[in-house]
């Protein structure tokens, strides 16, 4: 997946540390962020560094601008500040929509001395300053370096043309000329994330999005389209069966080994397609995805009074997902070649005969109830999952799950460690 450009620009040494930080974090989130200062920063060696810049601004898909209190270096033979240049390349890309995005941070003292600036220059329109009995020019009052503005007259002059104060002037409506002030980093990221729409972190997205083409393809693996383009599996059917199973096992105490199962004849039509098919997809089934998003973390909850990552039940469901996936697969391997064959002519001679009922061993169709809960299981944890992702909550009522005939719960996670925790005192 190629990852959004978002190229940043400001002078570099009175924004350093927040240059390093906003890399770090545009990049933990799954943006290429394109700062010079960087080894990694994408250039061509073929041009002088300013038209290198000027080329990787064109190539981004944000302009992220910080304006502070220095000019910084000029651009060769324009009376402006680099940053600047860079900035007006990337104003008139967006303008086509080659750029997505201008988003634009000022420092909040800075503007708040421009501010102040503003109101200076009224009152200097309206008084005459001396100085040994000669006027003075009030551009030199207005404009004078301080330690907050080194270069008072560029930076507000910066400032008037990001905000588009001359079109404004001349009656236009001014467009992409909204500034954000900042005196934090913690400013400038929560613009960020509701610009760049990160309401969760962007590995988060990423990993749910994996988690939905993985669930997809699972899926796609184990059911079928029939003629009418109904979307099926031929495993579904075996519900009925499976209930006359457990009837059996509820009602006897003990087995011997020769109890059956009486069907009906579209019982045994069912079975004999589930009997075909059951295995068509299996083997293609694969936990790499599921197995990568749980090892991830992404999806864990934050103990925060403990201070420890904890499961909720999505990744419950996760981890379960994976175990059917491999126990589907085990049991059709060890479901065997010659009892399938044996099946399949016992369902051939009974339909040579005419009745209304047919017995099978049970313990050859408890083989096959096997295979079919494993399938069913990893279909509702599908479901289970999207479901999770769709309403944003990791934490929904856990599915139903089978798990064969015996009347008989897995312990608790809380059991399981009480045990542990016991043990190791």
């Amino acid at each position: 997946m190629k990852k959004p450009t978002v190229f940043v620009s400001s002078t570099v040494y009175d924004f350093l540390d927040l240059r390093s930080a906003l890399k770090y974090w545009l990049s933990e989130i799954g943006f290429d962020a394109q700062f010079s200062e960087y080894n990694d920063f994408q250039k061509n060696l073929t041009l002088n560094s300013y038209d290198a810049c000027l080329q990787s601004v064109s190539e981004c898909d944000y302009f992220v601008l910080l304006i502070g209190t220095r000019r910084g270096g000029l651009y060769p033979n324009e009376d402006i500040s680099i940053t600047r240049k860079e900035y007006r390349v990337a104003y008139d890309l967006a303008k086509t929509g080659k750029i997505k995005k201008l988003i634009i941070f000022i420092r909040q003292s800075v503007w708040d001395v421009r501010e102040d600036r503003k109101y200076l220059h009224k009152l200097l329109q309206d008084v005459t300053v001396l100085e040994n009995d000669n006027p003075i020019d009030v551009k030199k009052i207005e404009n004078h370096s301080s330690n907050i503005l080194r270069d008072a007259e560029h930076i507000i002059s910066f400032i008037d043309e990001v905000t588009r104060k001359e079109d404004a002037r001349n009656g236009n409506m001014p467009n992409m000329n909204w500034v954000h002030t900042f005196n934090s980093f913690n400013d400038i990221i929560s613009t960020l994330k509701i610009e760049f729409k990160v309401n969760v972190e962007l590995p988060v997205r990423v990993a749910e999005q994996n988690i939905r083409m993985a669930v997809v393809h699972t899926l796609q693996k184990i059911a079928h389209k029939t003629d009418s383009g109904a979307i099926t599996a031929y495993y579904l059917p075996f519900k009925d069966i499976r209930a006359k199973i457990k009837k059996l096992r509820d009602e006897v105490d003990f087995f011997t080994g020769k109890e059956v199962v009486r069907l009906t004849t579209e019982d045994v039509h069912n079975m004999s397609n589930f009997l075909l098919f059951y295995y068509t997809g299996v083997e293609e089934l694969t936990t790499y995805d599921f197995e990568n998003a749980l090892s991830s973390g992404v999806f864990m909850d934050f103990d925060i009074e403990n201070g420890t990552p904890t499961y909720n039940n999505f990744c419950r469901m996760l981890h379960q997902l994976i175990e059917e996936i491999n126990r589907v697969k085990k049991f059709v391997r060890e479901f065997s070649r010659e009892t399938q064959l044996e099946m399949m002519n016992q369902i051939r001679y009974y339909h040579k005969r005419s009745q209304e009922f047919y017995d099978f061993d049970v313990f050859d169709l408890a083989q096959l109830s096997s295979i079919y809960e494993r399938l069913m299981n990893i279909q509702h944890i599908s479901f289970y999952l999207i479901q999770c992702m769709d309403n944003k909550n990791k934490s929904l009522e856990l599915p139903v799950l089978m798990n064969g005939f015996i009347k008989s719960e897995r312990p608790l996670e809380a059991d399981i460690l009480r045990i542990f925790n016991s043990n190791s005192q």
